[in-house]
């Protein structure tokens, strides 16, 4: 029984101090404007884990990223995202 990590999974495994990750990408910097709530989250997540804001905002947009698109089934849907996926990556 091969069963896949999710991207939840090894986050919660960095927030444990169980696991640990290293990622290479290029980054773009963008302006986020995030309800205090969040940022609080954010920051305690980070403090505990000893990562970066910036680290862990990236690490949950990620785990975000991977449910929604674990949840499509609409091929058509996939597809267009992809698409836009590229297109976007290219410029």
């Amino acid at each position: 029984m091969n069963e896949e990590i999710t991207q939840a999974e090894i986050l919660a495994s960095i927030l444990e101090g169980t696991g640990q990750t290293k990622t290479v990408s290029l980054i773009r910097p963008v302006n986020y404007r995030a309800p205090i709530h969040f940022l609080a989250v954010i920051d305690a997540m980070a403090e505990h884990a000893g990562k970066s804001r910036s680290f862990m905002m990236s690490r949950l947009i990620n785990v975000g990223i991977c449910a929604v698109k674990d949840s499509l089934v609409d091929k058509t849907t996939i597809k267009a995202l992809e698409a836009l996926q590229a297109k976007f990556t290219a410029a």
